[in-house]
């Protein structure tokens, strides 16, 4: 039997997971041919994003219904989604500010690792913006 190759969209970030779904959709939308299991793998890992606690053998759910503890379990989770979030947050934030047409003087890439560090991060990321 033929081996599959990995699934690309497993590690994306939401950002970029994103990106690739819009630009999917436009294909389909427009009538061009695309991949059937490309876009399969699209779907798998875009489903993932929607419940990563309960589809695999190693998520959280299945840690603690095998007797493990809901905090070693789920605290990862949540500091992985809320650093994620704080990341998302700052993205948007940046570019809204972009999109006035001057440059924030705080560099994307800088302002989005800052801002997902933690919440005083993100907070002073978003002040910053608004001094601009």
């Amino acid at each position: 039997m033929q081996e599959l190759p990995s699934n690309p969209y497993r590690d994306l970030p939401l950002r970029q997971m994103y990106g690739a779904m819009q630009n999917r959709a436009g294909q389909l939308l427009d009538g061009k041919p695309v991949g059937r299991r490309d876009t399969a793998y699209l779907l798998l890992a875009a489903a993932f994003y929607l419940a990563p606690m309960t589809t695999q053998p190693g998520s959280p759910g299945n840690v603690v219904r095998a007797g493990g503890s809901p905090l070693d379990a789920y605290l990862p989770e949540y500091e992985s989604a809320a650093r994620a979030l704080r990341h998302h947050v700052a993205g948007h934030a940046w570019d809204a500010v972009a999109a006035r047409g001057t440059a924030p003087a705080l560099p994307r890439e800088a302002a989005l690792a800052q801002a997902a560090t933690n919440e005083a991060g993100l907070r002073a990321v978003l002040t910053q913006l608004g001094g601009l």
